[in-house]
C-alpha cells in the first residue's frame, strides 16, 4: 500500500494531466474513481461560488494562482455497500447529501501558508451541502485538506464548517514517512478493517485519524519512542556528569534539531541537512571523520 502510495505521489512530479494523477493517487489508497465528469475552467467554478454566495476581492484573490480544477470523485454509502468496493456513479449527485467529494486543484507557486490552503477549503466546503476533500498540487508538494463539520444546534439542515486540518507539503519526489504512514491510514482497506461500512462511519474515520490531538499524540508517541532507540545506541564523549548523561545528551541532540528544522521551514538553511539520502551519500564519500557538514 505505501508503495503504490510513493509511486502516484512520485506521479504528479512526473507532469501529466491534473485529473490522470489526482484519480492515480486516490486509487493507490483504494478509492476507485472511474467517473467520467466534464472539466470545469476556473472561471466558470468560481462563477459558480459566486451563485452559491458573494466572494470578497480578497477571497476572488485566493483563486489567481489556481491553473486548473477537477472534480474526481463523489463517494456515498451505496459505493461502500458494493461488495465493500467503491462503484462510483456516472454522473455528480447534487442531492446526495451524505457523500464525500474529492476535489483536484493545481497551483502556480510552490510554497503556501497554512492560511491560505484553510481559506480556500472553507470557502468550497460552504458552497456544498457534503464535505468536500481539496488536493492541492503545488509544483514539487501535494496539500490535502479536510474540513470538520457538524450539525447546527440551530437548524438540522444546515452543517457548521469548523478546524480544516491540513496534510501539508507532502513531498513528491522522496515523501516523508510519516505524510506515507497518514496517508496509507486513510486507504479504504485499513478503513474497511476498522469497520466503515458506510458514509457516516467513512466521514468520522477520517476525522478522527486527521484530528489535531490524534496527531500530536502520535508525534510524541514516536518521539519518545526514538528518543528511547538513541539512548540505547548513541556513543557521546564522557562528561563525567554521572548516570544519566546519555539522556541529556539525546535531550540536547533532539532540541538542537528541532532548532535547525525551525531554521529549515524559515528557509535560513538547506533542507538537503534534513535529507536521509543526502547525508548517507556525504558520510560514504567524505567518510565519518569530516565534520564541516555538520559546523553550527
Amino acid at each position: 500500500m505505501q508503495n503504490e502510495i510513493i509511486e502516484a505521489l512520485r506521479g504528479f512530479a512526473a507532469g501529466g494531466s491534473l485529473r490522470s494523477n489526482a484519480t492515480a493517487f486516490l486509487r493507490s489508497m483504494g478509492y476507485s474513481t472511474e467517473r467520467p465528469l466534464e472539466t470545469t475552467p476556473v472561471s466558470e467554478f468560481i462563477d459558480w461560488l459566486e451563485t452559491k454566495r458573494s466572494l470578497t476581492e480578497r477571497q476572488r484573490a485566493l483563486f489567481s494562482e489556481w491553473q486548473s480544477v477537477e472534480v474526481i470523485c463523489q463517494i456515498t454509502s451505496d459505493d461502500i455497500n458494493a461488495q465493500f468496493e467503491l462503484a462510483v456513479k456516472p454522473a455528480f449527485d447534487a442531492m446526495r447529501i451524505e457523500s464525500l467529494i474529492f476535489m483536484a486543484v493545481k497551483l502556480e507557486l510552490t510554497q503556501y501558508p497554512r492560511n491560505y490552503f484553510a481559506d480556500i477549503a472553507r470557502i468550497v466546503n460552504r458552497s456544498l451541502p457534503m464535505p468536500v476533500v481539496l488536493i492541492f498540487h503545488h509544483r514539487v508538494y501535494l496539500t490535502i485538506s479536510v474540513i470538520h463539520r457538524r450539525k447546527s444546534k440551530l437548524d438540522e439542515n444546515e452543517d457548521v464548517l469548523e478546524n480544516v486540518t491540513l496534510i501539508k507539503d507532502i513531498r513528491l519526489h522522496n515523501p516523508h514517512r510519516a505524510h506515507v504512514e497518514v496517508l496509507a491510514d486513510l486507504s479504504l482497506e485499513k478503513l474497511l478493517n476498522a469497520g466503515v461500512r458506510d458514509f457516516e462511519s467513512l466521514h468520522s474515520h477520517w476525522e478522527s485519524i486527521l484530528a489535531v490531538e490524534q496527531l500530536n499524540q502520535r508525534f510524541y508517541r514516536e518521539l519518545f519512542e526514538w528518543f528511547q532507540t538513541a539512548v540505547q545506541q548513541c556513543r557521546f564523549p564522557e562528561d563525567n556528569a554521572g548516570s544519566g548523561s546519555d539522556e541529556r545528551h539525546v535531550i540536547r541532540m533532539i532540541t538542537r534539531l528541532l532548532f535547525i528544522w525551525f531554521l529549515k521551514e524559515k528557509g535560513l538553511v538547506p533542507e538537503l541537512l534534513f535529507d536521509e539520502h543526502f547525508a548517507k551519500r556525504h558520510l560514504t564519500h567524505h567518510g565519518p571523520d569530516r565534520t564541516d557538514y555538520y559546523r553550527a
